[in-house]
């Protein structure tokens, strides 16, 4: 059993939003753009940018879906066609601690220097952050705002601002990966919209709502990122998967996907609220109770890499906190998917 996956459990979804979406594509038939037979754009389907465009803007993100919109297969392949693009070996960025575990393997195959910056509730620590520009003077600082993984915890208005006055004073480029947003539940406070897309470059992606199968996420960035971005994807694999992007569209376009991931998020709020009370039976405490998303953040009171080789004897599989550490620091922390609350 997994007890900390990143993705929720399949009956979960709504499968036949999918298939229903991928019956009415068929049936339009092969169209030049939308045919299912074709390469599609390198910058991606170009009724999809618009529908995502649409979203963003609504979100006061100022993101044309021409000059500032790219698509990608999900989140994982836009984090990792920025850090190609805008990192050599030696180079330096910043992450989050805790944050993304395979976001810290990533950029370690690439020779740069992870540093960690301590995250607080309200968001990165600005103290640490301005003392570690200062020190190292990084390239990107890579971060979720909405909703982190694994804390589940979102950005303050004021820590914000600090980030943006630093990453300005300190001339790096910020990396906002919204993996997680949908589970907010209200409009997500968000660099990209606070900068306008000037020092900020946005992903985000369907995996976490749709399926993670389908591999379908953006990039929302200044028109000469967005230029360097896609060059990147077409010598590494000319275009993202066509079928799939045309699936996230009709979803999208038809509007399916806010029900849906409204009542998803009923769903997952309710499941957090139940197992965050199940572990606390158990002795294990989160330090700071989530406010959104798919995980609980919990001091298991003992080493938590000891009890997670303890429990995958037992056929768990859990995710000690030593994963989230850019230094992989022991921890008595432990992410745990709320799913298990059923």
């Amino acid at each position: 059993h997994t007890g900390s996956a990143g993705c929720l459990p399949a009956s979960w979804m709504d499968e036949g939003l999918i298939s229903g979406a991928l019956r009415a594509i068929l049936k339009q038939g092969l169209r030049a753009e939308r045919s299912l037979l074709g390469y599609g754009l390198p910058q991606g389907l170009a009724p999809l940018r618009r529908q995502i465009a649409s979203t963003l803007q609504a979100q006061e993100v100022p993101a044309h879906p021409e000059t500032q919109l790219m698509t990608v297969s999900g989140v994982t392949h836009g984090l990792d066609l920025i850090v190609r693009c805008f990192l050599q070996p030696g180079d330096t960025v910043l992450v989050e601690d805790p944050g993304w575990f395979l976001i810290f393997g990533r950029l370690n195959t690439m020779g740069v220097n992870v540093v960690g910056v301590p995250r607080l509730p309200g968001g990165p620590d600005v103290q640490a952050l301005q003392a570690l520009a200062a020190q190292h003077q990084p390239k990107l600082f890579i971060l979720n705002t909405a909703v982190h993984n694994p804390t589940g915890l979102s950005l303050s208005a004021g820590v914000a601002h600090e980030v943006l006055r630093i990453a300005e004073r300190h001339d790096f480029l910020l990396v906002e990966d919204d993996t997680y947003s949908e589970y907010l539940g209200n409009m997500p406070l968000r660099l990209a919209a606070m900068d306008r897309l000037q020092r900020v470059l946005l992903v985000g992606g369907y995996s976490k709502t749709l399926s993670g199968g389908l591999r379908v996420g953006y990039v929302a960035a200044r028109p000469e990122f967005i230029h360097q971005l896609t060059d990147l994807k077409l010598l590494g694999g000319l275009t993202s998967a066509l079928p799939s992007e045309q699936i996230v569209h009709r979803i999208l376009a038809d509007g399916s996907y806010r029900k849906h991931v409204d009542r998803l998020r009923e769903r997952v709020d309710k499941a957090r609220h139940r197992c965050l009370r199940q572990l606390e039976a158990l002795g294990c405490h989160a330090v700071h109770e989530p406010v959104a998303g798919t995980f609980a953040w919990v001091d298991c009171g003992m080493d938590s890499e000891l009890l997670a080789r303890q429990a995958s004897e037992h056929g768990l599989l859990l995710a000690p906190g030593v994963l989230f550490s850019p230094r992989q620091a022991p921890s008595r922390l432990l992410r745990i998917s709320v799913a298990m609350a059923e």
